[in-house]
């Protein structure tokens, strides 16, 4: 799946409902198309989500897409969209919670304003009733009691309880109207409700049971004062009763806004509990991310090791390959010596294996061509390959190389020809005496879309083939366009293959490259 381009991947997915080819090019391209949305949208969410999306939108347009020359460019043109789509829509949901957010705000400090004008009148208010009227109202709205439940306390059907307490509302709205309180009555009956009466303090009952109890062993102490209490003048019986109204007011008043504050506190604690949460959390989630981190670059730095091993050992087997092709074209004798381990490393006649390395350093835009094995006798077999760059790697994100190759057969006369019309030198260094070759020449951008396309138009000129495959920056790739075949009793697979690994240079244009080539062919 990863030798294969894009539009094979789709060609495939469409024609097969190949998953493992549609999962191939998520993994290809998720990395740049969630990077996009997240610097359209800055919401790591929302960029998941809108990456999820945009896969979508391929999967149901991938059989239009199969002829699209560069897939990313239309990947990033529908996460561009969908990215748009998706910050208009939070800004959308965004407005409305704050719209809903102020206008309860407003509702409530509407309503905390007009208790603060009810509050100091309502008792007295309440007073100026008859007690019917008064006691429904307490029934109520006060003790919270149904209407159900109001009918049996007053000995009444529940039609009438509730007219009752309709015309006591009114006769109370309009107490309040007399002294410049200004409500309706559905308002008040909100108010009342929701501020009349608070829960007490914790052990208050329990106090006030206590009390009350011991009261009742000092009956007999109380009936002597009792007497006396009757005695009092009508000045004192009126001054102790507004005493007493007033110690009481005091304490209810300072009661409820103790309970207040202990329910201020309260809420802000349970705000302080769940931001300490959110915030261990987070650094849970980012200490994970950070040896995450740390074992993935511990992998990548054990395969880069482990890929440069591979290629070292393939060097040596073709300089080895080399020494033994050179060793038989000595003599008879060393070649007898020397025959065994040819044998074991190379498989049977007539099968040709022609091999080469190469370790350059192509500048941007430039192209790197090697080989130049004698394949058959008078034509020679050149591998050019250009590797660009599709993304740069930077911290917690691999790059991406293109690399684009051709296996060009040219008879000698043609390359020689070439080489002198269009001036190029590089084309005859790279003539190679055996099956073996480690030499290459570099052609600039101009140089090499010439060179390939004169080879193209020139007659008994061969194209191969042209692998091209996209890889990461230092991740090894392998390329082979293979045929099997069966030549003097054995099968083979024939022709081209190449392991590359390619890494992007400091200077961040530059494409380093270890490259080895092999072309297996039948001899004629």
């Amino acid at each position: 799946m990863k030798s294969l381009t894009d539009q094979q991947l789709l060609r495939d997915y469409t024609e097969r409902r190949s998953e493992a080819a549609f999962a191939e090019l998520v993994r290809r391209h998720v990395d740049f198309v969630y990077s996009a949305a997240l610097r359209m949208i800055h919401d790591a969410h929302l960029a998941e989500d809108a990456t999820q999306s945009v896969f979508v939108a391929l999967a149901q347009n991938a059989r239009q897409l199969t002829n699209h020359p560069v897939l990313s460019g239309w990947l990033h043109r529908t996460a561009q969209n969908v990215a748009a789509n998706a910050v208009r829509s939070d800004v959308r949901r965004r407005a409305r919670e704050q719209e809903a957010a102020a206008m309860n705000e407003l509702l409530s400090a509407e309503r905390d304003a007009l208790w603060d004008d009810i509050a100091p009148q309502l008792d007295a208010a309440l007073s100026e009733l008859s007690e019917p009227d008064r006691d429904a109202l307490l029934l109520r709205y006060f003790e919270r009691k149904s209407a159900r439940e109001m009918a049996q306390t007053l000995g009444t059907s529940e039609d009438a309880a509730q007219k009752r307490v309709g015309r006591a509302v009114e006769r109370l709205r309009e107490s309040f109207a007399k002294r410049g309180i200004t409500v309706g009555a559905n308002g008040l009956v909100i108010v009342i409700s929701a501020h009349a009466v608070h829960a007490a303090p914790a052990g208050l009952a329990v106090g006030i049971s206590s009390a009350a109890l011991a009261g009742t062993a000092i009956a007999a102490t109380l009936t002597a004062a009792t007497f006396k209490t009757i005695a009092m003048t009508t000045l004192q019986k009126a001054i102790i009763p507004a005493a007493i109204v007033a110690a009481l007011g005091t304490g209810i008043y300072e009661g409820r806004q103790a309970s207040n504050l202990r329910t201020q506190v309260q809420k802000l604690r349970q705000q302080q509990e769940a931001l300490a949460e959110q915030n261990e959390r987070a650094t849970r989630e980012r200490e994970d991310a950070v040896r995450q981190l740390a074992t993935l670059n511990g992998e990548s730095e054990r395969l880069k090791l482990q890929t440069a091993e591979l290629l070292k050992l393939r060097g040596d087997v073709t300089r080895m390959r080399q020494q033994l092709t050179e060793a038989a074209a000595k003599g008879p004798g060393l070649a007898a010596k020397t025959t065994p381990a040819k044998e074991a490393m190379e498989p049977p006649e007539p099968v040709q294996i022609f091999v080469a390395n190469a370790d350059a350093t192509v500048p941007a835009g430039q192209t790197v061509a090697f080989g130049g094995w004698a394949t058959p006798p008078g034509k020679r077999t050149l591998v050019f390959m250009q590797p660009r760059i599709v993304e740069t790697s930077r911290a917690g994100h691999v790059g991406s190389i293109l690399l684009e190759s051709h296996f060009i057969e040219i008879p000698e006369e043609t390359l020689t020809k070439l080489g002198s019309d269009l001036n190029l030198a590089g084309l005859e260094e790279l003539k190679a005496d055996s099956n073996a070759s480690s030499v290459h020449s570099l052609f600039t951008s101009e140089e090499a879309a010439l060179l390939l396309k004169t080879l193209k138009e020139t007659a008994g000129v061969n194209v191969l083939s042209s692998p091209r495959v996209q890889t990461g920056d230092g991740t090894q790739a392998n390329m082979s366009i293979t045929e099997q075949k069966t030549i003097g009793g054995q099968e083979h697979a024939l022709g081209p293959s190449l392991d590359v690994e390619p890494r992007i240079a400091a200077d961040g244009s530059s494409v380093k490259l270890t490259v080895s080539a092999r072309l297996k062919k039948a001899a004629e």
